[in-house]
């Protein structure tokens, strides 16, 4: 549930330093997310680092 609240926030309020700092978090963690989140963040434009 925690997980679903902060990705509506990444998608609905992208700019806030809340926001931004738990998309760095989970592009670091990207291997251990489970398919479907990743599918979610992929939707928008978050991507595992390079």
């Amino acid at each position: 549930m925690t997980w679903q609240r902060a990705y509506h926030h990444a998608r609905t309020q992208p700019h806030t330093s809340t926001t931004r700092r738990w998309i760095q978090k989970q592009r670091r963690a990207w291997p251990l997310l489970h398919p479907d989140q990743q599918q979610l963040l992929a939707h928008i434009d978050i991507a595992p680092p390079t």
